[in-house]
């Protein structure tokens, strides 16, 4: 007797972006991928959990960029900004979810733009990407949620705490046809500000881990 091969069964939640009822195939290439939105969520806490993946306290890094704009992308790329609990005066957001003291600030790397870059993403500059500060010489893969960068004085700069990854919108979508799925896992972070204050471009930035608190 001729078997049938019984049909693939649906997975809730495995891929945000394969359907709109939020559910695909096991067989979707996207939900298989390390950089499927819903792993990538999950997975980024994880994989700094892992030996030797963590943030190393005392990485060092700059501000690149500082950027604030009306709403949407891109944003401007300016000296200075004021910033509060709820993100930097003279910035703000165009739809509904965006921004709010746990999204008060989306970072981003140099390492990011390279990388979209390479697979042939035309970028502008800073803010091309809607981020409000472009990092460079720190890993994004090393950062988890929880860890803090203290930017500008050590006892008396600003700190910000990395919230969340942030999950690419259809925003993006204007910037290259592959938006959003081509910005997953290196779409930045979202963070909530511990102690406000001016950032400028070319502050130092400081990683301090959430391990290195808690010991």
């Amino acid at each position: 007797m001729r078997r049938t091969k019984p049909a693939a069964r649906r997975v809730r939640d495995s891929c945000t972006t394969c359907s709109s009822s939020r559910s695909a195939s096991p067989s979707c290439a996207r939900a298989a991928s390390t950089r499927c939105p819903t792993r990538i969520r999950s997975g980024t806490r994880k994989r700094a959990e892992d030996a030797g993946m963590s943030a190393t306290a005392g990485e060092l890094g700059r501000i690149a960029a500082v950027c604030t704009g009306p709403g949407g992308i891109p944003k401007r790329p300016i000296e200075r900004a004021e910033l509060g609990a709820l993100g930097l005066a003279g910035d703000a957001h165009r739809y509904k979810g965006h921004g709010g003291p746990n999204r008060a600030v989306c970072i981003l790397f140099e390492q990011d733009y390279a990388e979209l870059e390479r697979d042939g993403v035309k970028t502008s500059g800073p803010g091309t990407f809607g981020e409000n500060l472009l990092i460079a010489g720190v890993d994004r893969d090393r950062l988890r949620p929880g860890d803090r960068l203290h930017i500008g004085e050590r006892e008396a700069g600003v700190v910000i705490e990395i919230h969340d990854v942030r999950e690419p919108c259809k925003t993006l979508r204007p910037l290259d046809a592959r938006f959003p799925n081509l910005m997953l896992g290196r779409s930045g972070f979202v963070c909530r500000v511990i102690r406000a204050g001016v950032l400028e471009r070319g502050q130092p930035v400081l990683v301090v881990p959430a391990r290195a608190r808690d010991s």
